[in-house]
């Protein structure tokens, strides 16, 4: 079995692929250490981690032995001068010292997602930064929300996740966040008027290739805006990060249809703010699509969506918005004058990633809705969210005229990506982890 050994002092290393930052002030007076798996593979020395890999281009001299085809947890120290910082990344000029720390020990473990692949994780990473770096440069202000709350979100359809908050005697229950979009309209009743947060959100009975009970929920918000001003914004943020990671599919340009349009072309039917629960449930009839017995109005609503109108969604390559939603799906949004829910929902490739809303503003009917949506809950033998009287107060205090929307990052990402789960990238997905 070939041996390898080297010498030290005159190893020259030079780094192949590293994207992060690296400046002079970051490097401290001959103590700047690089550390990873020291390896050697067809006679190179590769001193590597998970995203990099640098190559050790001398390997005479030999003074300490490592065998081929084993990895080696090792560190290398380099002096500020031997640095060269260059635009993308930086360069080792010669190595002070190296120092095997012990032997790689591979297998097969089970403590991180298998079926996650290293290059997805990275972009993964850099998409998220990508996600901020947008909104910042179009005048957002980035907000950061509480991630424990006392109202997770109003819907009754959405299981949240609860907690406690103790102190001294006393104790507050708590929940997490669905979805920081209450605390957004608090910061738009305080006067920011242009503001948007990626956000850790979590909602519980949601597992699915589509669904993890964990996830990251990008939300902005426009006062004075319309839904032409969210429209520009997906369609800028979508070929923004097409640009960096899929620039082969090229630009994007965003479709729109009525669910007017759509139940007609696809059911031959008449979608009608004052449609009627009887009226979808002969139309299930004459589509073959099965209804229970205790099916509501909603419930119906989007077994047609799921049979009839998503397919046909997917078969669009371009992202689509669909708007004109039955009053009763009108959430935290207001109804235009003729009936509908003003707000949108954006699909691509057939995955349901954002939805949009022309915010309710007025206090006491956000009031009312709020207690509907507790009735509901009721009715579904699901506990009931605490009213957040903050919110409300923020409401009287005065909301300007506002959108928003609420997308689901990671799904972008997946589409974007053509994944077929949102688990791929995710190391530690409870997917994964309730499998395995």
């Amino acid at each position: 079995m070939n041996h390898y050994t080297l010498n030290p002092p005159k190893v020259c290393l030079t780094l192949l692929a590293v994207k992060r930052a690296v400046t002079l002030e970051s490097i401290l007076p001959n103590q700047f250490w690089i550390g990873g798996e020291l390896s050697v593979k067809e006679g190179q020395f590769y001193l590597s981690d998970v995203f990099y890999k640098t190559k050790l281009v001398d390997v005479n001299n030999l003074d300490f032995n490592i065998k081929p085809n084993k990895a080696y947890f090792a560190a290398v120290r380099v002096k500020k001068n031997d640095v060269i910082v260059t635009p993308s990344g930086f360069k080792l000029k010669s190595v002070g010292e190296i120092k095997i720390l012990g032997q790689r020990q591979h297998f097969e473990g089970d403590f991180y997602n298998p079926k996650c692949q290293p290059e997805l994780v990275k972009k993964w990473s850099e998409f998220l930064w990508e996600v901020e770096s947008f909104f910042v440069t179009q005048g957002f202000f980035r907000a950061q929300t509480p991630t424990l709350v006392s109202c997770p979100g109003p819907e009754p359809t959405i299981d949240t996740f609860q907690t406690q908050f103790n102190y001294g005697q006393r104790g507050t229950l708590c929940h997490l966040p669905s979805s920081p979009e209450i605390h957004l309209k608090k910061m738009l009743a305080f006067g920011v008027h242009q503001v948007f947060e990626v956000k850790p959100s979590f909602r519980n009975n949601e597992i699915t290739p589509w669904h993890e009970p964990e996830f990251n929920m990008l939300e902005w918000y426009r006062a004075f805006g319309g839904f032409e001003d969210l429209s520009d914004d997906l369609e800028g943020l979508i070929n923004h990060l097409i640009q960096k990671f899929s620039p082969c599919d090229g630009h994007q340009t965003i479709q729109s249809f009525s669910l007017e349009e759509l139940f007609s072309k696809n059911c031959e039917f008449s979608l009608q703010p004052t449609t009627t629960l009887e009226e979808l449930v002969t139309l299930c009839g004459q589509l073959n699509i099965e209804v229970a017995n205790d099916d509501e109005f909603n419930d119906v609503f989007f077994r047609i969506m799921f049979d009839k109108i998503e397919p046909f969604l997917s078969t669009i390559k371009a992202p689509v918005v669909i708007y004109n939603y039955p009053p009763s799906l009108a959430a935290l949004s207001k109804l235009d004058t003729k009936g509908w829910a003003s707000r949108f929902e954006l699909y691509w490739k057939g995955v349901e990633l954002a939805n949009a809303f022309n915010e309710l503003v007025d206090e006491k009917e956000q009031e009312k809705r709020l207690i509907l949506d507790n009735l509901e809950k009721l009715k579904l033998n699901k506990p009931v969210s605490p009213i957040d009287l903050e919110f409300l107060q923020a409401l009287r205090s005065g909301l300007p005229p506002t959108v928003g929307i609420a997308l689901g990052l990671e799904r972008l990402f997946a589409v974007i990506h053509n994944l077929s789960s949102i688990s791929e990238f995710n190391l530690f997905s409870w997917s994964w982890r309730i499998n395995k």
